[in-house]
């Protein structure tokens, strides 16, 4: 569940205001090192998904970005990670 479906089930559980349970932190995202290095970890871990997308299977590289994205906890962006991806895939080519 991502964080805001979370902050939203716990202020309807409690009557609550967001801010009780959502940080400016949490609002924050990830930085573009953060997303360089979880992306060049993602295609390490995952060499048989990134052979699949280079040999043209397009549904690999989105288990490559579930992966991320189970790393980043849904904070990271979706689209820039994919982004990404295909950039350090191709590099590597």
């Amino acid at each position: 569940m991502n964080l805001a479906k979370k902050a939203l089930s716990k202020m309807l559980e409690t009557g609550q205001g967001v801010k009780e349970f959502v940080s400016e932190s949490d609002m924050k995202g990830l930085s573009e090192q953060e997303i360089n290095s979880l992306c060049e970890q993602a295609i390490k871990d995952n060499q048989g998904a990134v052979k699949d997308y280079i040999s043209g299977k397009e549904k690999a590289l989105k288990a490559l970005l579930g992966y991320v994205m189970k790393q980043t906890r849904g904070k990271g962006n979706a689209q820039d990670i994919e982004k990404k991806l295909i950039e350090i895939i191709n590099s590597k080519k």
